[in-house]
């Protein structure tokens, strides 16, 4: 009797635990995202230069691949003619092109601005032990996720979802985002999928893109070289 009470205790705790993360991820999701939407968009209307905001540091102007590039230690800035408005626009970025050229791509993710694509879902698997992960996995969502909604001229509604068997269905009720995987991306949804696996590198499968890193500092890391192919800048 004393062992079945002991077993009971644990998968209560245990549950507890699983609830528990969901909810963290679900709050940390979408406070991640709202904020580092914000941000970017006030720092891309604002009228202060990148020499106002690095002023301690070396600025290093550059081309890459004919795109104006400033950098300045953990900053980077470049440069976009976007054809459908006429307008240049500065984009930021946390690494340097030159520093993610190792992140291979398997497929063309220009296709996701390019194609017809009506919604994205930032897919996050819902069984990551560690917080901290969580909140790494919000922030290279936010990375993509910040060119879509009304916040620029991809105006393609981008929302937060969890990944297919990374959740008991039993606690799906207590969350009200969608539980999507790669059979849900069709020829007008894509679905982007931050990942932690044994390589850091991007993956394509039709509408199904895959963000890898070998640790949640890497999905970061590889989410800006998927940011920056997406625009243009690097190559794929």
């Amino acid at each position: 009797m004393v062992e079945k009470k002991q077993i009971s205790k644990k998968s209560e705790h245990d549950d507890m635990e699983v609830k528990g993360n969901i909810a963290f991820f679900i709050q940390v999701v979408g406070l991640v995202l709202l904020t580092f939407l914000i941000i970017f968009y006030i720092v891309y209307d604002s009228e202060k230069s990148v020499d106002e905001v690095t002023e301690p540091l070396t600025l290093e102007n550059y081309d890459y691949n004919g795109f104006n590039c400033t950098s300045a230690g953990n900053f980077t800035k470049c440069n976009l003619f976007i054809l459908e408005t006429g307008g240049i626009y500065e984009f930021e970025f946390r690494a340097r092109p030159t520093d993610l050229e190792y992140i291979p791509i398997d497929g063309d993710v220009k296709k996701l601005v390019s194609t017809g694509i009506e919604q994205i879902y930032l897919t996050f698997p819902g069984n990551v032990e560690k917080p901290e992960d969580n909140s790494r996995f919000a922030i290279a969502a936010s990375q993509i996720g910040r060119f879509f909604g009304d916040f620029f001229e991809y105006k393609i509604p981008a929302q937060a979802a969890l990944f297919k068997g990374t959740v008991p269905e039993e606690y799906l009720e207590t969350v009200n985002v969608p539980v999507v995987d790669c059979s849900d991306a069709k020829d007008n949804v894509a679905v982007l999928i931050f990942n932690m696996a044994n390589e850091t590198k991007i993956t394509q499968d039709g509408s199904c893109y895959t963000i890898n890193g070998v640790t949640s500092d890497d999905v970061i890391l590889a989410a800006e070289r998927f940011t920056y192919s997406m625009l243009g800048i690097m190559e794929q």
